[in-house]
């Protein structure tokens, strides 16, 4: 009997031309969503690979520590291929953070190559938007009917005549209902995994197919999540249209409404303080590391200009006195560990309380059925804000071992911190006792021929190979940065639960409801 009722449920859905025109909007939706979102995909992967080559060739041509600096000290992190499904906060850009030895990262940057306006509009519209806003309307649809519409009609009567189970027919009627809905979603699925896989771009590991997986079934279980509250609804009230307007008005509140309110909302959620206090406090900062400069240079006196003299290139000084090297190598060393502690502090004074707005909206999100749902389906595509938070608290966390790998070679209290010369090379100014302020003009004599002879020897530097070895660096991998199938879980859990407790409170409300109920 349940099979002939189920039959029954689901032969009547498909031959209604909503169905049918809500299964190809969807598909139609989805091939466009997921065709744009792929085309970007492709041009930030490729805008990656070109700044990994960049990063490459500079690290190869560093001569001195203070370059290693500008070369190595920041992390990229290649496209997520589920962005292209469920965009989140990065969708499909790059991500990256910089850093530094006075400088904690706060937050990742997204590099987006989506030069055409017209296709970013467009690929914002993810499949998961499609799923969550068009096939929850036609779940919607499908169960606000599904008891009242045929107490109206009076076939709930007849039907109950035939000691048919009140529980067969309420299982009918959401296992029809479900099986109706997964036939638009599969194929929006199939046309997604279609786009995917005619991208040679595109890579997809175990593990993203598992959390493609994942978000299937998670589509599935949303679908019938909003199916089960539709005929929870139609079970206690005896008109279809009441039922409709009720179901629709929780959608239009609980789809559109919260899922523009909610930024706004997570605002309340958070003291803010006022943003003088940060001025005031990096500046406060500021302060006292100048404050530290300034006493070591009360201590230690600069040498006089004729000891100074030297050549800078791209960044690396050349034919320094051995007197000026010193007393510039000594002064970076003591302003290294002045530059750690300014870095500590002003990390405790970047505004944490936008960050905490943002994470509020994922927590908050599990309010509403259908924003829970896209940020679940995030989760698992790894594009949420706390994904993006992850990669931060990574480059956090590299910048410690990448500072303690610079001491461990000495960096910091190295002369090749500033220049590549050798041991013994000749300075720009040989004898500076005996050079007058005079002779010191960029247009004396005497200048113009060092820097003929500084000239000459740049020419020979060329000739040689000054590169610094960095192959013992411990690198930088993005599946450091990146949340494993466990963690990602973890963090669904409580969304998950809700989903589920929902889902399994609806069915058992319209069980109990049903039951008890006339059929007239």
């Amino acid at each position: 009997m349940i099979r002939v009722l189920i039959r029954k449920e689901l032969l009547a859905n498909l031959r209604t031309a909503r169905l049918g025109l809500v299964a190809v909007l969807t598909v139609a939706l989805t091939g466009l969503a997921v065709g744009m979102g792929s085309m970007e995909f492709s041009r930030n992967y490729t805008y990656y690979e070109s700044r990994q080559r960049e990063l490459s060739e500079r690290r190869q041509e560093v001569t001195t520590w203070s370059q290693v600096q500008r070369a190595t000290a920041r992390v990229i992190i290649p496209p997520q291929p589920l962005g292209v499904l469920g965009r989140g906060l990065p969708g499909t850009a790059v991500q990256g953070a910089g850093f530094g030895v006075g400088r904690i990262p706060t937050m990742v940057w997204i590099d987006d190559q989506d030069y055409n306006r017209f296709l970013k509009v467009i690929s914002e519209i993810d499949a998961t938007m499609v799923i969550a806003v068009v096939l929850s309307f036609l779940a919607v649809i499908l169960g606000f009917d599904g008891i009242s519409g045929e107490r109206e009609r009076g076939t709930l009567k007849l039907l109950l005549a035939n000691s048919v189970p009140r529980s067969h027919v309420v299982l009918a009627k959401l296992t029809g209902g479900v099986t109706s809905l997964w036939i638009p979603l599969a194929l929006s699925y199939l046309v997604a995994l279609v786009a995917l896989l005619n991208n040679p771009d595109v890579v997809l590991e175990v593990d993203d197919w598992i959390r493609l997986s994942g978000m299937f079934l998670l589509s599935c279980l949303f679908l019938a999540q909003v199916l089960a509250l539709s005929l929870m609804v139609s079970a206690f009230v005896r008109e279809s249209s009441t039922s409709l307007v009720i179901c629709l008005f929780a959608w239009l509140v609980g789809s559109v409404g919260y899922m523009n309110l909610l930024p706004s909302l997570s605002r309340y959620g958070v003291h803010e303080r006022p943003s003088q206090e940060f001025r005031d406090g990096h500046a406060r900062n500021r302060e006292i590391f100048d404050g530290h400069m300034d006493g070591w240079d009360a201590r230690h006196p600069a040498p006089a200009a004729a000891w100074l003299a030297d050549v800078s290139r791209d960044g690396v000084r050349h034919f320094m006195h051995p007197e000026a090297l010193t007393w510039r190598r000594d002064r970076r060393e003591f302003e290294i560990d002045k530059l750690l502690e300014f870095a500590d502090a002003e990390y405790k004074w970047w505004p944490e309380a936008l960050a905490e707005e943002a994470r509020l909206i994922d927590r908050w999100a599990i309010l509403s059925p259908v924003t829970n749902y896209q940020i679940l389906s995030y989760m698992l595509a790894r594009t949420t804000f706390g994904d993006a938070w992850k990669i931060g608290a990574a480059t956090r966390h590299y910048r410690l071992t990448w500072i303690e790998y610079l001491r461990s070679r000495g960096a910091f209290s190295d002369r090749r911190w500033f220049t590549d010369d050798p041991v013994g090379q000749q300075p720009l100014i040989p004898d500076p006792a005996g050079v007058t302020p005079g002779m010191l003009d960029a247009d004396s004599p005497f200048m113009q021929a060092r820097h003929a002879w500084a000239d000459e020897q740049l020419q020979r530097i060329d000739a040689n190979n000054r590169s610094l070895d960095l192959s013992d660096m411990p690198p930088f991998t993005a599946t450091d940065a990146q949340r494993d199938l466990g963690g990602t879980l973890a963090t669904m859990l409580p969304g998950l639960l809700v989903l589920l407790l929902s889902f399994g409170t609806a069915v058992i409300i319209t069980f109990t409801r049903f039951n008890r109920d006339e059929p007239y």
